[in-house]
């Protein structure tokens, strides 16, 4: 079941279970769930149940925090009469459906999942990863780079971790042992302040630490970057086994992110067990904890008799006051193992991570941001690109739901002028021609969607704000056509053939935002709607300024406009009524 706790932090979502000793029937093999995190990694959500609920509600197995995923949106079930195991997922009758590889699938009816598919709830993408029967592994590794040595077979070692179902006696029974608060600098006495070399020789670890931790590059992947700060901390105390929790920024889930076991000392078949307790505690308090005998001590109650820990420490991974994560080290076999000064220098080591990885974030919000206002500054004023730019959710997968108005229009008999010129005059045709429209619809503060050969498609009222977009719209229409009338003069002026254009206009639900992959992406807009604006615009005679009837609804009393009649669109079910816009009234 997924954990939750709200105090003054951000509110964190984990995946908890039983260990596996009280679910024998629990598979060892199973499927996961892959989402991209905020920081370059991925969350991984064990589908190790017969049936896992997803949704917005605190109870689901799996908690997705997006307004337009339904309380109880989806459910997945394991079929283990098959082996492997097969995976079927069904939309609980969602607000929103749910897609699998960029198709809805029917409410209400199981549909068979396939290793590597795409699954898409509101505005967050999961991809189903099969295992393999063997040990667990994924049978498609998440990462290309072959791993480190140093940081041994860590892909597989993430399913070694077990968060336990959150006990209230772990909270009535907490004895701290040693507590350090994760905020502030470390402590350097002044020279004259130095009386033993005991705390010369801290003061210098301390430094010697920095100094390997600035080496530390935020331009990293971040499996590496862990790996990394792990090797530096085995290096220096005497931990077994080391895992690294981070949360993803857009959803608030913390989820294991990178183990280390300590080889000779353990066991790479035997789970790690933690307690949502501690990791609850160090995460809300922002404190350093540090246990001296795990077995005994009631902080970590049953954690510590299945694990059989002696002795833990955990850190939250701390960043200009946001906590990106938690750090947990356990030594399995000696009692009284950590220190107060350990606890230091785990706080120094964790805070430099934490650090390169606020780092590599910004660094790819930067990127991202770049890469959104190149894409957007072809198809928008200067001015709407900025506005754009620095909404927060601008770039999130799945787009948004809303009303908008689509105009199409190209040039009446291009296909017949186009095999009569040459190819470098068409270009020059097309480039002029593009010119002027896209002028137009920035002067009415619209959204250039694409080209398609010789036609234009732009849209209006998709930015959040935009009023009167309808009307806009329109006139920028009509504008289209006077524009492209003076061409007309100009070409036949200096001996080449006239050109004209139909437009058509239609006002419906779209959904509008950033389609493709992270590399490259297209800002644009699908939907019925879109098609029946191209249906309108291929009905328009030269020089027409077609509109629907929904369209016509919003601006008759300042646009004059004739009826034109109903007309049968291909793959509608009824008629569309249309309208020809003639001029602006009151001009």
């Amino acid at each position: 079941m997924a954990a939750h706790h709200s105090l003054s932090a951000r509110k964190i979502i984990f995946q908890t279970t039983q260990p596996r000793s009280l679910s024998p029937s629990q598979p060892t093999s199973y499927a996961r769930l892959m989402m991209n995190a905020s920081y370059g990694g991925q969350v991984s959500f064990a589908l190790n149940r017969r049936e896992t609920k997803l949704g917005r509600k605190e109870d689901n197995h799996i908690v997705l925090t997006c307004a337009k995923i339904s309380k109880y949106h989806a459910v997945i079930r394991r079929d283990d009469e098959d082996s492997p195991p097969t995976y079927y997922i069904k939309d609980n009758m969602s607000a929103n459906g749910l897609r699998i590889n960029d198709s809805t699938i029917e409410p209400g009816e199981f549909y068979r999942l396939a290793d590597d598919d795409v699954i898409k709830l509101g505005t967050i993408t999961l991809r189903l990863q099969y295992a393999s029967i063997d040990d667990g592994t994924p049978t498609t590794s998440p990462s290309k780079r072959t791993p480190r040595p140093t940081s041994g077979n860590a892909e597989k070692f993430l399913r070694l971790v077990t968060i336990l179902p959150f006990e209230q006696r772990y909270e009535d029974s907490v004895t701290i042992r040693a507590e350090l608060e994760a905020d502030g600098d470390p402590d350097f006495k002044r020279v004259d302040q130095v009386t033993d070399i005991g705390t010369l020789r801290e003061d210098y670890e301390k430094l010697r630490l920095a100094y390997k931790l600035s080496q530390l590059s935020f331009k990293m992947d971040i499996t590496e970057l862990l790996a990394r700060s792990l090797d530096l901390i085995f290096e220096i105390l005497a931990v077994d086994r080391g895992v690294v929790l981070l949360v993803d920024q857009a959803t608030g889930i913390l989820s294991t992110q990178f183990v280390k076991l300590r080889e000779g000392k353990a066991d790479d078949s035997q789970e790690i067990l933690m307690s949502s307790t501690i990791i609850r505690k160090v995460y809300y308090t922002r404190t350093c904890l540090i246990t001296s005998d795990a077995y005994e001590d009631p902080l970590l109650g049953k954690t510590a008799r299945y694990g059989q820990m002696r002795s833990v420490i955990c850190v939250p991974l701390i960043a200009r006051n946001k906590v990106h994560g938690i750090l947990h080290l356990d030594s399995k076999d000696r009692i009284n193992s950590f220190s107060s000064k350990d606890l230091s220098l785990v706080k120094t080591i964790s805070n430099h991570t934490a650090m390169a990885i606020e780092n590599s974030i910004l660094i790819k919000e930067v990127e991202q941001k770049a890469r959104i206002t190149e894409q957007l500054s072809r198809f928008l004023a200067p001015h709407v690109v900025d506005r754009m730019v620095n909404r927060s959710d601008i770039s999130r997968s799945g787009g948004r739901e809303l009303v908008g108005t689509i105009v199409f229009v190209d040039i009446r008999g291009f296909t017949h002028l186009s095999e009569t010129c040459e190819p470098s005059e068409v270009v020059s045709l097309l480039n002029d021609y593009f010119e002027r429209l896209v002028r137009i619809v920035f002067k009415y503060e619209g959204v250039v969607d694409k080209y398609i050969g010789d036609a234009l498609m732009a849209v209006f009222g998709t930015l959040e704000g935009e009023v009167d977009a309808e009307y806009r719209s329109v006139a920028a229409g009509i504008e289209f056509v006077k524009a492209i009338d003076v061409m007309s003069e100009e070409r036949q002026r200096i001996g080449k053939a006239p050109i004209s254009i139909g437009v058509g206009i239609n006002t419906g639900e779209i959904l509008a935002g950033f389609i493709g992959c992270s590399q490259r992406l297209e800002y644009t807009c699908i939907g019925d709607a879109v098609n029946t604006s191209s249906r309108i615009c291929d009905s328009a005679k030269s020089g027409q300024v077609l509109i629907s009837e929904t369209t016509y609804e919003f601006v008759k009393d300042r646009i004059e406009c004739r009826p034109i009649g109903s007309q049968h669109f291909k793959g509608k079910t009824r008629e569309v009524m249309i309208y020809e816009a003639v001029r602006v009234l009151n001009e």
